[in-house]
């Protein structure tokens, strides 16, 4: 089979007529003009059909490496957020059967997670369409970081009396959860392996993940030490989570738009890959909400 043939086989059906007809027709010149018959082709197709015919030709080239893909196109942020649902749901339920909230309060919990999870969806919406790239100037966003998760716990705080004290004896015991979630943090390696990667701006691997994997790290440490018998002492442990806050508010934030203020040379890739798929759902939705955790197990600093 020619080279020209392989590469119609390897298309969508519909595409294959398409590339028929603009191919040559003399045998002498298939193999010279298989590829720029191939490339016709291609250019026909939609962004994401000519996203899996690169994938394979890559694969048949030797250069495929699943990783790139899985990280450009996937990533784990999808399934964190599914694990922080998980999370607080779960802890709802437990504490509205054990007694420990109300059930006004559980059910609240509930509804929060039911608008974080429609916010995850806006975003997805939003980002497919290009229109938080358009329209998210991080020049005039010097502390980019969507709020909303935030907004929606002070929204139904001001709404149900018994929604952020519920939220705070729901999440907070046992500890050990706490601390689980805060383990999950450590795949802010992935980050890092991103920009090495050249699909994350290395200015925000240096000022945000760094920090987060370190953090990430101690939770870690903190689990064992947590396992062996030797907890934190209240006050450390709030103070411990307060750290986690701090590893991303403000200098994480700020990073955001650092070049956009000429405070740092532009990025390749530019952070502005920040506000697309799927990269958009760690500073719209899972970051903020592990703040939430470590804001609620912060609370006896304040009180």
């Amino acid at each position: 089979m020619s080279e020209q043939g392989l590469t119609v086989t390897l298309l969508p059906k519909g595409w294959q007529g398409t590339i028929a007809a603009a191919s040559p027709t003399s045998p002498s010149k298939v193999e010279q003009g298989g590829n720029s018959a191939a490339a016709a082709g291609l250019a026909l197709l939609p962004e994401v059909e000519q996203g899996r015919v690169g994938t394979m030709a890559s694969a048949d080239g030797g250069n495929y490496s699943f990783s790139v893909w899985f990280f450009k196109y996937v990533g784990f942020l999808p399934l964190i957020f599914t694990v922080q649902m998980c999370f607080f749901a779960s802890r709802a339920i437990d504490g509205m059967v054990s007694g420990l909230i109300t059930s006004h309060g559980g059910l609240a919990i509930l509804l929060a997670c039911v608008l974080w999870t429609a916010w995850y969806l806006v975003v997805r919406a939003l980002a497919k369409r290009d229109l938080i790239e358009k329209y998210v100037k991080l020049r005039y966003l010097p502390m980019f970081w969507p709020p909303v998760p935030w907004v929606i716990v002070a929204g139904l705080a001001a709404l149900a009396p018994d929604f952020l004290p519920s939220l705070i004896a729901a999440v907070g015991t046992p500890r050990l959860g706490i601390i689980c979630m805060q383990c999950i943090r450590i795949l802010a390696v992935m980050s890092i392996i991103k920009a090495r990667q050249g699909l994350f701006p290395p200015l925000l691997a240096r000022l945000l993940a760094w920090p987060d994997l370190i953090f990430g790290i101690s939770a870690w440490l903190v689990l064992g030490l947590h396992l062996g018998g030797l907890e934190l002492s209240h006050t450390a442990f709030a103070a411990w989570n307060l750290c986690g806050i701090l590893a991303i508010i403000p200098v994480g934030t700020f990073s955001f738009s650092m070049p956009a203020l000429g405070f740092a040379e532009p990025q390749s890739p530019p952070v502005e890959v920040m506000t697309r798929l799927p990269l958009v759902w760690g500073p719209s939705t899972v970051v903020p909400l592990f703040l939430v955790i470590s804001a609620i197990a912060a609370v006896p600093l304040v009180q």
